[in-house]
């Protein structure tokens, strides 16, 4: 794909990760074609897609949840459109279920992390998890990190008043289920993932799973 139509639906969410991707398009060789904007209730996106289609996209990217995706995903198909469509944190059952296996198929989603089993302590925490929640859903993992991240801070703060203890969580450093867990200036991981996945057959298969820094 080189060249492409970058679509958000107007939520903070949704209009970052497409400014990210309609920066990052440019920095690899690529051109966006077409830049849209619709809003969180959308569920006719035809005029975007007639537009994508007289700018010649090769590719559609939808910064949106599953909801907007899937309907967006149906009326390619239903216009005869076979560019494949990005989008970002799809990668779960649930999402395939809701669009049905035939309209997700192919659909591509840049998640952040990294899969449970690659993971350094994502194994024994599946072991653990599975008897009591079943499935290990994406962001248990993390949640369960973040989770440690307050605690560990609150201990160190010797306080549960924010006040006390937030500065305490830029100076965390240990060992968690997911990675190494620590911050930079910004307040984000120093060391963190993005892992992208394909619809193929029905499932969610691991295309790559990068660094993001």
């Amino acid at each position: 794909v080189k060249s492409g139509a970058v679509v958000c639906n107007g939520t903070p969410w949704g209009h970052g990760i497409a400014e990210v991707v309609a920066k990052t398009v440019p920095a690899v060789g690529g051109t966006v074609s077409l830049r849209e904007e619709a809003t969180e209730a959308a569920s006719d996106f035809k005029p975007i897609l007639a537009a994508a289609r007289e700018k010649n996209a090769q590719g559609i990217f939808l910064g949106a949840w599953g909801n907007q995706v899937a309907p967006l995903k149906k009326q390619m198909m239903e216009s005869g459109m076979k560019a494949p469509l990005f989008g970002s944190s799809l990668a779960s059952a649930r999402f395939v279920d809701f669009a049905g296996k035939e309209v997700a198929e192919g659909i591509i989603s840049a998640d952040p992390g990294q899969p449970l089993e690659k993971m350094p302590g994502g194994p024994d925490f599946g072991k653990k998890f599975w008897p009591k929640y079943g499935t290990v859903v994406m962001y248990a993992p993390y949640a369960y990190d973040a989770a440690n991240v307050l605690i560990r801070a609150m201990r160190a703060a010797d306080s549960a008043d924010p006040v006390k203890y937030l500065p305490a969580i830029g100076k965390l450093q240990f060992d968690g289920v997911t990675g190494p867990i620590a911050f930079d200036e910004k307040g984000d991981l120093r060391a963190a993932f993005v892992t992208v996945s394909e619809v193929k057959g029905g499932e969610w298969v691991v295309l790559e799973t990068m660094a993001s820094k």
